[in-house]
């Protein structure tokens, strides 16, 4: 074996790394993010552009165009966008401390196995970070123009008819967002390296070995190496889709790309057959891979993924126990490892209670408003009949 000069020892366990909360809190998490930034774009599929969402929201999500105008912004507004953000930022800080302190423990004598579970709770956090993301400045771009949200004393006051009803959007600031944007290439270059070094041919032999020296002597090959381009693949077009619609240059350049593409694929389709036909299968995918519904079954699959390295990394984690006799069950202590990112699934709690207020206020200041017109147009009679 190439790693024989590693010096491989037994695999001592480390609860505050792989500990069994900490996985589990990962996932959750993840999961959560996942399923409330899908809800967030079901509710604006009718909004898009794109000729698959279109076809959808119309014929397989017809209730979706009767909630579409005020309550539509209100639930993805005033409830699920601050929730989103929430919880995009949890997940965005939450893997990237976890990669960082794995590539600080990286220089001393962290194990290829614990460093496999860094890598996977990293991978968690960034795919449903990428897409809560994406979901958050899609909804603030297309909704977050419009008056403030109104105030609470706004609410139960006597309203004229002439009060103008204040839109169901919420103004966030973006200054925040090249900041957001430079954590995540920084943590996305972390990830690239960290996944070059698992495409080791002999990753999953040497769990007990020092995870410096295997990337000392890294030979890529076989499923390793293979999972890395797919790895590869997910991080590019998963950070791409996420950053590129955030900025205006990064997002006209790419207009800019798609439409001359578009032309030249047109230009194609009238020529002889089976080149015509190989054609308007790009055209197809193309309008898939760039649908918002596409956007909705991509980090499905990445999670599933992850659940499936998940299992792989804890296989062979078990196995690097067992070969020295050690029970891995004793990573199973709980400790500050496992506590810190089982309260981080708290946080999104907190903006969900305010936006849920947030969201009951607009809906008590609407029914007052209502309320208030008939009143309006009786006094305007009485005062002309007298």
């Amino acid at each position: 074996m190439a790693l024989d000069q590693c010096g491989c020892s037994c695999l001592q366990p480390d609860p505050d790394i792989a500990g069994i909360g900490g996985m589990i809190s990962f996932a959750v998490g993840s999961a959560v993010t996942i399923n409330i930034a899908v809800a967030t774009l079901l509710l604006n599929l009718s909004s898009s552009h794109n000729k698959l969402d279109i076809w959808l929201s119309t014929r397989l999500f017809k209730r979706l165009r009767n909630i579409r105008g005020p309550t539509a912004n209100a639930m993805s507004n005033l409830i699920l966008l601050p929730i989103l953000f929430s919880s995009s930022d949890s997940q965005l800080l939450t893997g990237f401390v976890v990669l960082l302190a794995g590539w600080i423990q990286f220089w001393n004598g962290l194990s290829v196995y614990h460093f496999s579970v860094i890598v996977n709770m990293a991978w968690s956090a960034t795919n449903s970070q990428l897409l809560s993301f994406f979901a958050s400045q899609l909804v603030q771009d297309s909704h977050a123009m419009g008056p403030p949200e109104p105030k609470e004393e706004d609410c139960d006051d006597e309203l004229t008819s002439g009060a103008s009803t204040p839109s169901n959007t919420l103004r966030f600031p973006r200054r925040s967002k090249p900041l957001r944007a430079s954590l995540m290439l920084v943590h996305a270059g972390l990830l690239l390296a960290a996944t070059a070094i698992q495409s080791h041919g002999e990753w999953y032999a040497s769990y007990q070995c020092p995870v410096l020296c295997v990337a000392k002597r890294l030979r890529p090959g076989g499923s390793t190496m293979r999972w890395m381009i797919v790895n590869y693949l997910l991080l590019l077009w998963g950070y791409s889709a996420a950053i590129i619609p955030s900025f205006a240059i990064t997002s006209k350049l790419a207009k800019s790309i798609h439409a001359s593409i578009s032309r030249q694929l047109g230009r194609l389709k009238s020529t002889p057959q089976p080149l015509s036909f190989v054609i308007r299968l790009l055209t197809y995918f193309g309008l898939f891979v760039e649908s918002m519904t596409f956007q909705i079954i991509f980090p499905y699959g990445w999670f599933i993924l992850g659940l499936l390295d998940l299992v792989v990394v804890r296989y062979w984690g078990k196995v690097a126990f067992e070969k020295c006799g050690e029970d891995m069950k004793a990573e199973t202590r709980w400790g500050f490892g496992q506590l810190v990112p089982i309260l981080y699934l708290v946080a999104p709690l907190l903006p969900a209670i305010d936006a849920f207020g947030r969201y009951r206020m607009l809906k008590r200041y609407e029914a007052n408003r209502r309320l208030s017109l008939p009143q309006a147009s009786g006094s305007t009679q009485t005062k002309s009949s007298g």
